[in-house]
């Protein structure tokens, strides 16, 4: 499984918020247990659920779920400190930065900006930001962004698919 899959199974897992029937709530199997997710992030947020982890992980089964059980555990614990460590160990949503808001939109680039200012602050597990990565994330999964950015931490964000921005790269803004 490619790095960026993977980045995008763990970042969607960890952003799903929708309620969870007991028919979905999990992969019984998965190398990280609710006890274990809630000694890692013990204060993390109700964005970020064990449950709404374990459901989206479904949809990539190959995810932490090839070789011994020591390979498992290294593929979850290497795809996790970036959200952890954007969010505050699961626990925020946006950018606690406020001062940084109105600086993330690249007015060079054709779409612009939206007219409201920049509001392109970094939202969800991968803290996404920078008007360029919300359109680049909105085209990947077929939403709108760009105009919507707040999409990112609404409930649910985006259902059984990966967190909105998970799957594209962060750029560096345009010189």
């Amino acid at each position: 499984m490619s790095v960026r899959r993977v980045t995008a199974a763990v970042i969607g897992a960890l952003s799903l918020v929708a309620p969870v029937t007991a028919a979905a709530a999990g992969n019984a199997g998965f190398v990280v247990s609710q006890s274990q997710f809630n000694q890692m992030f013990p204060q993390h947020g109700s964005f970020y659920s064990y449950k709404g982890l374990t459901v989206a992980l479904s949809a990539y089964p190959g995810f932490a779920g090839t070789g011994d059980e020591a390979a498992k555990k290294r593929e979850a614990r290497r795809s996790w400190p970036t959200s952890a460590t954007r969010t505050g160990g699961l626990k925020y949503v946006v950018e606690q930065n406020t001062a940084n808001y109105p600086h993330y939109c690249d007015r060079s680039q054709s779409y612009g900006c939206r007219p409201a200012g920049a509001p392109y602050y970094g939202r969800g597990p991968l803290q996404l930001s920078w008007n360029y990565n919300y359109k680049a994330a909105g085209d990947a999964l077929h939403i709108d962004l760009l105009h919507d950015p707040s999409r990112v931490r609404r409930t649910p964000p985006c259902p059984g698919r990966p967190a909105c921005g998970s799957g594209t790269r962060r750029r560096a803004p345009a010189p």
